[in-house]
């Protein structure tokens, strides 16, 4: 049971990274765009776990926690500069 929200949580992660690196309309900037297309690749690495992948498949769910919180630190930055642009910093 655990094994399949692992991949369904997964697969949606990787679908919305995708979704948001692809879309011309959503400016990911250099630092959103390479923590999404972290995250979804080690998103991906979560759920097939290849041999190959050595350290990397071993440890997918580290590095997804690392790519996500420097997406979470960009989010910050990023909304930040929404609000100085709006006049609403504090």
């Amino acid at each position: 049971m655990i094994w399949w929200l692992n991949v369904i949580s997964s697969s949606i992660i990787l679908a919305v990274c995708l979704w948001a690196v692809l879309n011309p309309r959503v400016e990911t900037r250099i630092v959103g765009t390479i923590s999404l297309s972290g995250l979804g690749l080690f998103s991906a690495l979560n759920i097939l776990k290849p041999g190959f992948a050595g350290f990397f498949s071993d440890h997918s769910q580290t590095m997804a926690n690392v790519s996500l919180a420097t997406l979470a630190l960009w989010c910050y930055v990023h909304y930040r500069e929404y609000l100085r642009e709006r006049g609403d910093d504090e």
